[in-house]
């Protein structure tokens, strides 16, 4: 869903690059993405932040009424933390920035439809300061080291998917089972999980 029509040629061509996606149907504002949600039920919605009619956390909070099992993964111009929290903190699934796209939207659609993790990107990770989930909160880096916890990446990939050296991750490791009040891998493992499937919720 965008009202740039150039955007939506450009996001239904790199969706077309992919054998098992369908695209069923695109939209200008947000009342035909509500519409959209509720008549053809895709999987997932992708939807800009800023939409003629309503704006993009409103459509998730009305879509998450009306079609609980549609994710939605938000494309924006935007990187500014107060529009990537305000659409993480409403049920997106996920937030990508337009400029990223073309390498990374196949990755963060698959993410998530397979992984059933919320998915952000790093570039949208260093910009979010914190995010409250459970009541507990996390900085943005801290969410995407949970998600790849949770997907059970050892040690090894999570350095090099996040290009952090050991000695860091150990750190935010360890803040995490603080955090958490675990003692184990498995049990910081065992609560990401709990985290992620909250935030994907």
């Amino acid at each position: 869903m965008d009202d740039h029509p150039g955007v939506r040629v450009a996001v239904r061509n790199l969706l077309a690059n992919a054998q098992d996606i369908i695209v069923v149907g695109e939209g200008v504002d947000g009342t035909e993405a509500i519409q959209l949600a509720n008549s053809q039920k895709p999987d997932i919605l992708l939807l800009d932040v800023e939409l003629p009619a309503l704006k993009g956390y409103e459509v998730i909070q009305r879509i998450r009424q009306s079609e609980p099992d549609v994710k939605v993964l938000a494309l924006s111009s935007y990187n500014d933390p107060m529009y990537i929290l305000g659409m993480l903190e409403n049920g997106a699934a996920g937030y990508l920035t337009k400029d990223e796209a073309p390498h990374m939207l196949l990755v963060a659609v698959h993410s998530i439809m397979q992984d059933k993790v919320k998915w952000i990107s790093p570039k949208v990770a260093s910009q979010v300061s914190h995010i409250t989930l459970d009541d507990k909160t996390f900085t943005g880096r801290e969410l995407e080291i949970l998600r790849l916890i949770a997907l059970g990446k050892p040690d090894e990939e999570i350095v090099r998917a996040l290009d952090i050296n050991e000695k860091l991750l150990s750190r935010y490791i360890g803040l995490l089972t603080e955090k958490f009040q675990v003692s184990s891998r498995e049990g910081l493992m065992s609560a990401a999980l709990g985290v992620i499937s909250t935030a994907s919720a």
